[in-house]
């Protein structure tokens, strides 16, 4: 009878065992949040990084939703730059097209658009459709004006330093 007890608790024991090793083995893949009363970082709107509490407020929520949460100081400064980056970019690509706009939906217009391979920034092109945001589309005069002068900023948006 003691032997079945203890098989009982040993078979009990490993059960909560296993049960702890699937939950520290659960990998999750939502962006990380800051326990109640820890910091974290955010971009204010002139570019500086902040830190605050967390505080489960309407402010830190709209952080978290706006991405703009992050738990250390380096993610917040890489998103600043790759933001930046991204502006800079589309305002040449704005400037050199001089007026014209991608149509997405004209098989016969050419739309230009900067393109990563093993580290290397080319420009591709496409008839239709895109794989990056509009704004990131050109006209090839434009794409001949910008030359290689996004590249550094590409690379720096598409998180590749």
């Amino acid at each position: 009878m003691d032997n079945l007890k203890a098989l009982e608790q040993k078979h009990k024991e490993l059960g909560e065992e296993i049960e702890k090793l699937k939950q520290a083995a659960t990998v999750s893949y939502k962006r990380p949040r800051a326990e109640f009363n820890k910091l974290y970082n955010y971009i204010t709107d002139n570019g500086f990084i902040y830190s605050d509490q967390e505080a489960h407020m309407n402010t830190d929520q709209l952080h978290y939703d706006l991405g703009n949460y992050f738990l250390t100081l380096e993610e917040a400064e890489r998103a600043r730059d790759r933001q930046l980056a991204y502006v800079r970019m589309t305002d040449a690509i704005r400037e050199a097209n001089e007026g014209w706009v991608a149509d997405v939906m004209d098989v016969n217009q050419r739309k230009y658009y900067p393109y990563l391979d093993e580290g290397i920034v080319y420009w591709k092109w496409k008839y239709l459709g895109a794989t990056l945001p509009i704004e990131m589309l050109c006209s090839e005069d434009a794409r001949n004006k910008l030359g290689d002068s996004l590249n550094e900023d590409f690379k720096i948006w598409m998180g590749v330093e």
